[in-house]
């Protein structure tokens, strides 16, 4: 049957899609895919084609949580779920690189808790990419597995973390 999605707060556009001034903070409750929060104050824009490319400036957005379910929307071979929280300031468009920087969040898959702290970025267009410079405060090495299935590590670990390459490519 359709969806129940429940929307609660009042975002305030101005511009065309293309660029768009944004200020919003939406609360997204569905039945089979929990609770979203967003909130987003910057400039965001959505191309009209498919697929469609989305840009950013200066746009700082906090996720209160925000459900992998909901990403892999557009990056479906996206090989992890659980939940994001945190906040991350973009900019760039995804037809060359839109990147995440300030980047702080917490990713909750089941038991596994990673706090990562630093700098991404993802191309969207063709075969989907990702550049990914952060710091672990910690990160749980189980949710490595989801990317790399050949590794088998065990409990957490601190420090830097530096991954590159196609998303397809990370399971």
């Amino acid at each position: 049957g359709p969806r129940q999605v429940a929307l609660a707060g009042g975002p305030k556009f101005g511009g065309t899609p293309k660029r768009m001034t944004l200020d919003a903070d939406v609360t997204c409750a569905t039945a089979t895919r929990g609770t979203n929060r967003v909130a987003a104050t910057g400039v965001v824009g959505f191309t009209p084609t498919k697929p469609v490319v989305v840009s950013a400036r200066d746009l700082h957005v906090r996720l209160e949580p925000l459900q992998i379910d909901i990403v892999k929307l557009l990056f479906p071979t996206l090989p992890i779920g659980g939940t994001l929280t945190g906040t991350a300031t973009l900019n760039g468009s995804g037809a060359e690189q839109l990147v995440a920087t300030n980047l702080d969040v917490v990713h909750q898959d089941g038991r596994n808790i990673s706090h990562a702290v630093g700098r991404a970025s993802v191309h969207t267009i063709g075969r989907q990419t990702m550049d990914l410079d952060v710091d672990s405060r910690p990160m749980a090495l189980a949710e490595l597995t989801q990317f790399e299935p050949t590794l088998l590590p065990k409990g957490l670990a601190h420090g830097p973390v530096h991954a590159h390459g196609p998303i397809d490519a990370m399971k």
